[in-house]
């Protein structure tokens, strides 16, 4: 992929999701290495590329002020900063869920 400054994303992975981020407008991909690449205003908070998964990762879910990101099977990797208090356990149950009837 390449930017429009001229910059070159490589992923080591097929993207597998994308994720809003109604704060800045921009959005966020995630590979199902767990690699993450941040567009337009929406900030980078961390990935999982650079760690060995026990099964990749199917999905991301903007959360609080970042995202979370969801492995295949059912790990959940947190990346955000959330600002009130919300079940994780569910919104990710159902999200995975989702991704998993997808495949």
């Amino acid at each position: 992929m390449v930017a429009t400054d001229g910059g070159i994303f490589t992923f080591n992975g097929p993207v597998v999701g994308l994720a809003p981020d109604a704060a800045s407008g921009g959005y966020w991909l995630v590979a199902t290495d767990g690699g993450v690449f941040s567009f337009g205003g929406a900030a980078f908070h961390g990935s999982m590329g650079a760690t060995r998964l026990n099964k990749p990762v199917v999905g991301i879910v903007a959360y609080g002020d970042g995202y979370l990101l969801v492995a295949s099977d059912g790990g959940i990797f947190d990346f955000s900063s959330p600002r009130s208090p919300r079940n994780v356990a569910k919104l990710c149950s159902s999200r995975l869920s989702q991704l998993m009837a997808s495949r």
